[in-house]
């Protein structure tokens, strides 16, 4: 997912195709996609641990699993919210 998400962007950026006001936000993209990527390598680590009681069942922590989905919620969020600004003029975001 990482590839997928700069790649595009260094090309767009080097291109000078990026508008200036989106290079903050996928910067910070980027390292929230990058901690989102190590936050489910830890959370996946934490199942695959040799613990006797386990019976060979591995177990994910179930704190680290929500903080996963909270920072996938997070980046989603974000990334909706700055689509919604590329696509929309900026008066027509609120209900008439």
């Amino acid at each position: 997912v990482g590839i997928i998400f700069a790649v595009p962007a260094v090309y767009w950026w080097m291109r000078g195709r990026m508008p200036r006001w989106l290079k903050p936000r996928v910067v910070i993209y980027g390292g929230l996609l990058l901690f989102q990527g190590l936050l489910g390598w830890y959370m996946v680590k934490s199942g695959l641990e040799d613990k006797p009681e386990s019976r060979d069942i591995p177990r994910v922590s179930q704190y680290r699993l929500a903080a996963h989905l909270g920072s996938a919620l997070l980046l989603y969020s974000l990334l909706f919210w700055s689509a919604l600004e590329a696509i929309l003029p900026p008066g027509k975001m609120v209900a008439e």
